[in-house]
């Protein structure tokens, strides 16, 4: 296998576990977005319901998607100013970032 020269996005070491954070709050997110797909196909396709219907669980899982997304992004965006690393291997400004 022939080498690219690109380093890999994240590394897991014995200090930065910060790869475990993004690899899980990405399948979480594709889970929530996948079913969150399904059930609007379910409602709108199958049950035949008018496309106005949208009860009061679809309204809160909706809002609980949105603040799910919203959350993933946080979090993500905590990886990256040093979230799941040691202190030891974080710069000045990640630990400034991470005091925030």
């Amino acid at each position: 296998m022939s080498s690219t020269g690109t380093a890999p996005m994240e590394q897991i070491t014995a200090e930065d576990h910060g790869a475990y954070i993004i690899i899980t709050a990405g399948m979480l997110i594709s889970w929530t977005i996948l079913v969150f797909l399904m059930r609007m196909y379910i409602r709108f396709r199958i049950n035949g319901k008018s496309a106005g219907y949208f009860g009061h669980d679809d309204t809160a899982f909706t809002l609980g998607a949105v603040i799910a997304i919203v959350q993933t992004g946080v979090t993500l965006a905590a990886v990256k100013n040093g979230l799941g690393r040691s202190a030891s291997i974080l710069t000045p400004y990640q630990i400034e970032q991470s005091l925030q």
